[in-house]
């Protein structure tokens, strides 16, 4: 995590119950679903950078698919490389976005 993502996180922890991850993956999916909405792929590709750690194959999809929006199908096809360097498990989500990303 960044360290304002990190500083957030913190401040969620109240005693000993803390944000869980789960939730804390929610929460960055909905950004980036949002980011993608307003087009914004490079803040989109930053999120997901700074949490790559701890990124779900959702949010690597949602910044796939904000590439896709902007006509970006070079950085979409590099999400995917990039996804099988980390081992992340694509799905038909994942297929359908690189394909929108190089129809555009």
């Amino acid at each position: 995590l960044c360290e304002v993502c990190r500083a957030n996180f913190e401040m969620s922890c109240h005693g000993s119950t803390c944000m869980s991850m789960a939730l804390w993956q929610a929460e960055i999916a909905a950004e980036l679903r949002d980011l993608s909405r307003r087009g914004c792929w490079q803040q989109a590709l930053h999120l997901l950078a700074v949490n790559a750690e701890q990124s779900s194959t959702v949010q690597w999809n949602l910044a796939m698919a904000s590439c896709a929006r902007s006509s970006r199908w070079s950085e979409a096809l590099g999400l995917l490389r990039f996804m099988q360097v980390e081992s992340v498990q694509a799905d038909f989500i994942t297929f359908s976005a690189a394909t929108t990303a190089c129809d555009r």
